[in-house]
């Protein structure tokens, strides 16, 4: 099996429900730190990344805060972009990084305790993956 379908394979089984309409999420949810874990299945960042993201209250990353690193030492930092959380607690959006990839947060779901986000990304370097984001 390869990495990508792993990567949708973990998608499926440890994702949230993909509903949440009883609980109200606002992008306010977003605010304070979160620790990041992303699988990536790309050439140039093989294998996990792991690090810290930091949001205002209307959902804007704080750059000075958030970044990665990957299982390969290359480090990764936002400079700039924002999270939108939608009815049902759907959050998508996008990152801009140091290293001119464009992160989007395709299609994510917030937990009803406002603690846990599990999604899927795409890169514009064409590369696919799962995140989780965790208070």
């Amino acid at each position: 099996m390869n990495k990508k379908a792993i990567v949708i394979l973990l998608s499926i089984l440890l994702g949230t429900p993909s509903v949440n309409a009883q609980v109200a999420c606002t992008t306010a949810d977003l605010t304070g730190g979160w620790r990041i874990f992303a699988v990536t299945g790309s050439n140039a960042f093989t294998g996990f990344g792991r690090g810290t993201v930091f949001f205002t209250r209307v959902g804007v990353v704080r750059p000075a805060l958030s970044g990665a690193v990957f299982s390969d030492g290359t480090l990764l930092r936002a400079i700039t972009g924002q999270l939108r959380v939608a009815p049902g607690c759907r959050v998508t959006g996008t990152v801009f990084t140091n290293i001119g990839i464009r992160i989007l947060l395709v299609d994510a779901q917030m937990d009803s305790g406002k603690t846990f986000i599990s999604g899927v990304y795409r890169r514009s370097d064409g590369d696919v993956g799962m995140i989780n984001f965790v208070r």
